[in-house]
């Protein structure tokens, strides 16, 4: 799955362009900042669209596709949704992040546990009328096996097929 972001260059530089990403040890120190875009991101409804909702989101990419500390899972319930939607995709991504960011674990948590909880953060922002989501198709059957207290056997019912490609 990929996807890129295109955004206009402005004179105006964003708070993401002084923090490094080249050595582990950026990243890691990036995680403050990372969080930050991460909940920014979900924190403002999908239909916004701004300089710095695309900085965050920017910011937010190039620290999941470097970071060598996370294997984030993009997966099939999240490939039918942003086919059906491809707006939602960040929106995802920054779930996970926002998942393993604020994890209380010694490690890393493991692709289950982050693609469940993803969902679970997921799920509630998407069903949240302030966001402007259109709920339909796979994120309709989603939300309502969160609503029934089944996501884990909704999310079981993928696990035969192919994993997707990590960011």
């Amino acid at each position: 799955m990929m996807f890129v972001f295109t955004t206009a260059q402005a004179q105006k530089h964003s708070q993401y362009t002084n923090v490094p990403l080249e050595t582990p040890q950026d990243y890691s120190r990036a995680e403050k900042n990372v969080l930050q875009a991460a909940n920014y991101i979900l924190s403002t409804p999908l239909n916004k669209q701004s300089n710095s909702r695309s900085e965050a989101m920017h910011f937010l990419v190039d620290w999941m596709q470097g970071t060598p500390a996370f294997m984030f899972p993009l997966n099939e319930p999240i490939g039918k949704i942003s086919s059906e939607n491809p707006e939602l995709l960040i929106i995802y991504m920054a779930c996970m992040t926002r998942f393993v960011l604020e994890s209380d674990s010694s490690k890393a948590p493991d692709q289950n546990e982050i693609a469940y909880n993803a969902y679970m953060i997921f799920s509630d922002y998407c069903a949240e009328p302030g966001n402007h989501v259109t709920i339909y198709g796979e994120l309709k059957n989603l939300i309502d096996a969160k609503k029934a207290g089944n996501l884990r056997d909704y999310l079981d019912e993928f696990s035969d097929q192919p994993k997707g490609k990590m960011v």
